[in-house]
């Protein structure tokens, strides 16, 4: 393989698609580019000097994700492959290395993931740009696939591209169950700050689209398999040759991200250790931690913990507000957990009450579950009555009104019927 065999792979030409399926070097360099990719995508978002591990994941999804994708295409070719011995059948073995290092050749378009749009933007236009550019390399890498599959099986496009599209929505409806995202308010429509409202939004969405669209795959995947006549052009190793040219490349992209991580990781160092005190316990020193340093160096649109978004508890909001009673923090840290109290009273809204949501709640105080609610929100009640300047008058007045129904009622269940 030559150094320019790179970008005319990623562009799907046949002659170089075949260079890196028959070069017994492309594992090796693919691994290196996957190792790059896992840097581009964390070098500003994991404190990779103790948690070094974070760059590695990628390696680790794309091993168990191209494995699948190779089971896939390999299992139809064995089906539907021609058994009279005209075509010779490549090694198992063989196949599957020449496979990996095929799919780890795209890795580099997980290059665009390291542009900072957060230090350009605001969150909300940051985090559209950064779901654009995931859509983008998706589609890139599905057509890519696509043209790869065809090349390497010798087959049409069009079931090559059934049995890639089977794939990828399948990972699509694993990643979206599994992975931690801001939970949507679906009976009260989307909520919540821009930010965390739109990342919810789309997730649903992509959620619902793979989902609906899964017959449509598995159906064309199995029609597919029709026209599926795979003829092993390419798959075994040819006479090894040389890629001195590729593997310094593949080098040099891993070296090319020390000055960004010297940029970024101070950043993630300050979070790593204020992140640590505040789920250890230690909330007091998280606190005087993040109050010894201005907000802007923390990472961009930084959100200490609890994310209330995502409906973690720890630490325990009212344990952290018991810690700012005591010592009281630097005023950006202290607007961050007035926002989150706010936050916290409208959970079901994921976003500061409106007077709306006061309104409901006091029309129904009488009720059980109101006289509960009231009485697990006292203490944050009492605590945004107290330190919060920015709480409208009319959301301070109804705080009030709860507070005292839900006083009223603890005192007549205290005393019994007289």
């Amino acid at each position: 393989m030559k150094t320019s065999t790179l970008p005319l792979y990623l562009v799907g030409s046949r002659r170089a698609i075949l260079d890196v399926a028959r070069s017994p070097w492309s594992i090796l360099i693919g691994v290196l580019f996957v190792v790059s990719a896992g840097l581009a995508r964390e070098y500003d978002g994991e404190y990779l000097v103790l948690e070094p591990w974070h760059a590695l994941r990628p390696l680790g999804a794309s091993l168990a994700s191209g494995t699948l994708l190779f089971v896939i295409v390999h299992l139809a070719a064995m089906i539907r492959g021609d058994s009279s011995g005209a075509n010779e059948r490549p090694p198992l073995h063989r196949a599957y290395v020449s496979w990996m290092g095929l799919f780890w050749m795209t890795a580099p378009m997980a290059w665009l993931y390291a542009i900072p749009y957060e230090r350009w933007m605001s969150p909300e236009v940051a985090i559209s740009c950064n779901l654009w550019t995931l859509a983008f390399v998706a589609a890139w890498r599905v057509v890519l696939m696509t043209r790869v599959v065809a090349v390497v099986y010798g087959v049409n496009p069009v079931p090559a591209f059934f049995l890639v599209m089977l794939f990828a929505d399948a990972v699509v409806v694993a990643v979206m169950g599994l992975a931690p995202l801001p939970v949507i308010d679906i009976m009260g429509g989307v909520r919540g700050p821009a930010r965390e409202a739109l990342l919810a939004s789309v997730a649903f969405n992509v959620s619902v689209l793979a989902i609906l669209s899964s017959p449509v795959w598995i159906l064309g995947a199995l029609i597919s398999l029709v026209g599926f006549r795979p003829m092993w052009p390419v798959v075994t190793h040819a006479k090894p040759e040389h890629s001195r040219g590729l593997l310094i490349v593949a080098g040099v992209s891993i070296v090319a991200f020390v000055p960004l991580l010297v940029w970024a990781q101070p950043e993630q160092a300050l979070r790593h250790r204020v992140e640590g005190l505040l789920l250890s316990g230690r909330i007091s020193e998280g606190l005087a931690a993040m109050s010894a340093h201005p907000y802007e160096e923390f990472p961009p649109d930084y959100n200490p913990p609890p994310r209330l978004g995502y409906r973690e508890t720890r630490p325990p909001m009212g344990a952290v507000r018991a810690a700012m009673r005591e010592n009281w923090p630097a005023d950006w840290v202290a607007e961050l957990y007035l926002y989150k109290t706010r936050r916290e009273i409208g959970k079901q809204y994921f976003a500061d009450p409106t007077e709306e949501y006061f309104a409901d709640f006091i029309h129904d105080i009488d009720s059980e579950w109101a006289l509960e609610r009231a009485n697990e929100l006292r203490e944050a009640f009492e605590f945004l009555l107290e330190f919060d300047p920015t709480l409208p008058e009319t959301n301070r007045e109804a705080m009030r009104r709860l507070l005292d129904a839900a006083q009223a009622s603890s005192s007549e269940r205290s005393t019994g019927p007289t």
